[in-house]
């Protein structure tokens, strides 16, 4: 089921197709945040750049290109996948609390939006799934010290 579910969401920002829809998802989503928040709004702040605190938990000084420290990779999968921000939707029209709405729009935009430039979810080793991403060679970072 895990495979199912990658490959579903694989087509988002890997077919061109999924980028047009996750772009076009991601412009209405950030219309509607704007138009219900406004841009001095802290709640579309949070939401539309909150996920990516994972990058900011994940940099670490021996990981390569594009690589994500692994601690950081859960963080990062979780704020970069869906229903984070449908439950907020779903809370905010159950409860009629427009901040919930605002970030949920927000959060649904950035999401969406890093889909249509072809950014999705990580490996357990911290690069992209996207494209294959990365053509890297398994050896660490930085060379195991030899002992003479």
């Amino acid at each position: 089921m895990k495979h199912a579910v990658h490959s579903a969401t694989a087509w988002s920002y890997r077919h061109p197709a999924g980028r047009t829809a996750s772009g076009t998802v991601g412009a209405l989503s950030v219309g509607g945040a704007l138009r219900l928040g406004g841009r001095a709004d802290p709640m579309f702040w949070l939401g539309a750049l909150g996920p990516d605190v994972a990058l900011v938990y994940g940099r670490g000084r021996i990981l390569r290109h594009q690589q994500l420290h692994p601690r950081a990779v859960r963080l990062y999968n979780a704020l970069h996948s869906l229903p984070g921000p449908a439950v907020a939707l779903a809370a905010g029209v159950l409860t009629r609390r427009r901040p919930l709405l605002v970030v949920g729009l927000a959060w649904l935009a950035h999401i969406t939006v890093d889909r249509a430039q072809a950014y999705g979810l990580r490996g357990s080793d911290g690069y992209p799934w996207a494209y294959g991403y990365p053509p890297h060679d398994p050896s660490p970072a930085v060379p195991a010290p030899t002992e003479p």
